[in-house]
């Protein structure tokens, strides 16, 4: 009887220790859907494309609040936005702003074009600049927010996209970010 007595107390004990985890977990506020990768892409409005191709969402092989979708006509382009939560932010940043812009025999001449004056006013950091990715002319922006790291790419030509594109598409990306920080610090309680 003992025995039993002391299983039924042990079970209840387990149930309320259980019960009050998953209370504590209830209360954890959820991230504003402004905050959502895939609620911060830029639409093919914002760089003059005509078609936008299916979501992804999450990115394989990246965190679960990771997104990314490309454009076409009048030329290529591609965006993506990861959020990274247990990772040095700056390390990944600097490797991915060094694959993006590196040189070999594929990708070379990434220089910031003269006629694009950008400056990020949300940007932890950031680096634009043109370049050669085979045959095609093309510029790239990575950028960090906080815990996001956000990556745009346009193919750009006279049939393409213009340069006025490309910064159409990086205050774009500002624009996002900024929705989304400002629902941040809205469900922020204050001191």
């Amino acid at each position: 009887m003992k025995r039993r007595y002391l299983f039924f107390a042990t079970l209840m004990l387990l149930q309320m220790v259980l019960a009050g985890c998953l209370s504590t977990s209830s209360k954890t506020t959820t991230m504003p859907e402004e905050c959502l990768a895939a609620n911060m892409l830029i639409s093919k409005e914002d760089i003059g494309a005509v078609y936008e191709d299916a979501l992804i969402s999450p990115l394989s092989d990246e965190p679960a609040n990771s997104a990314a979708t490309s454009f076409s006509y009048p030329a290529s382009a591609f965006t993506d936005v990861v959020q990274h939560k247990d990772k040095n932010i700056q390390t990944v940043y600097q490797s991915r702003a060094e694959f993006v812009f590196r040189s070999d025999e594929g990708s070379h001449s990434w220089v910031k074009p003269a006629d694009v004056l950008f400056k990020s006013a949300l940007a932890d950091e950031y680096d634009y600049r043109c370049g050669f990715l085979w045959d095609e002319y093309c510029c790239k922006y990575i950028a960090r927010f906080k815990g996001y790291l956000i990556y745009l790419s346009l193919d750009i030509d006279s049939n393409g996209y213009s340069l006025e594109d490309f910064s159409a598409g990086m205050a774009a990306i500002d624009r996002e970010v900024g929705e989304c920080f400002a629902e941040l610090e809205e469900a922020t309680p204050g001191p």
